[in-house]
């Protein structure tokens, strides 16, 4: 009887351990969803402010750009050589600022899961030939050819904007990180039901390492001997995302000292 009633003292003790146990459970939960929810809230605050800002920045730059392209086009009168120098320096800065300006603000839609596709037939010669014209600036000054290889005339399903941001994220990278008077090669064709772009360029090169990180966010190659212009680190992350909205892949294939290629495949519809 004795051993009967410290069981039931036993038990009971467990039991109300148990129940407490519960009680401050369901506590800790309330608490994170709440806290979860405060996160939330704060990170659609963020995100709102970025775009915001992002929004407020533009405009001035593209004041910017587009006086410095009236003096460099001579549209004002003509300009000595030190002059034409600092417009171009002006323009070149102007614009990859803009590229960092844009990177943030899609980087934010992209996280707030507000970027939709606005698909329409899409010239693909044009499109890439459209990304030569806007870095032309960048390239000249390195003195890298930009040399373009086509099979055939591609038109295809997409959102020109976004797939555009794709070809100069990459292309982009593709010059920034190129030695001085090298070469760039822009491929594309259609192979077994697939658009097939290949990027290459005669740079450094990536360590298999590194391979799959570069289209993480913020992530830059730690090597002292690569291109120290200022970055983003957003740039591969936001081409990999848009490129996944169409369906589409994107890796890159290299070796040290080999230059890197970049190659996408995107489904054709015909």
């Amino acid at each position: 009887l004795i051993k009967d009633m410290e069981l039931s003292k036993v038990l009971k003790m467990q039991l109300e351990a148990l129940q407490s146990g519960i009680i401050e459970t369901n506590k800790t939960c309330e608490t994170i969803k709440e806290q979860n929810k405060k996160i939330k809230e704060n990170e659609k605050l963020q995100s709102e402010f970025v775009a915001n800002i992002s929004h407020e920045l533009r405009t001035p730059l593209n004041s910017i750009i587009g006086f410095s392209e009236l003096l460099s086009n001579r549209l004002l009168g003509e300009l000595n050589p030190k002059q034409s120098e600092y417009v171009e320096d002006i323009r070149v800065a102007a614009l990859r600022l803009l590229g960092m300006i844009n990177e943030v603000l899609d980087i934010s839609k992209i996280e707030s899961h507000t970027v939709k596709l606005n698909c329409s037939e899409v010239d693909m010669n044009l499109l890439i030939q459209e990304v030569c014209n806007i870095l032309k600036p960048l390239s000249d000054k390195k003195g890298v050819n930009i040399v373009l290889n086509c099979s055939e005339d591609i038109i295809f399903l997409g959102d020109y904007v976004k797939f555009q941001q794709v070809i100069f994220n990459i292309l982009g990278n593709a010059v920034k990180f190129s030695p001085e008077n090298s070469e760039v090669a822009v491929f594309w064709e259609i192979v077994d039901g697939n658009i097939i772009i290949k990027i290459k360029d005669q740079g450094l090169g990536i360590e298999k390492k590194y391979q799959k990180k570069i289209f993480d966010k913020f992530f830059q190659i730690p090597d002292s001997t690569q291109n120290k212009e200022a970055s983003t680190g957003l740039g591969l992350t936001i081409a990999k995302e848009f490129v996944k909205l169409h369906n589409g892949t994107i890796e890159v294939q290299s070796e040290p000292k080999n230059g890197a290629e970049f190659i996408i495949k995107l489904p054709y519809h015909g």
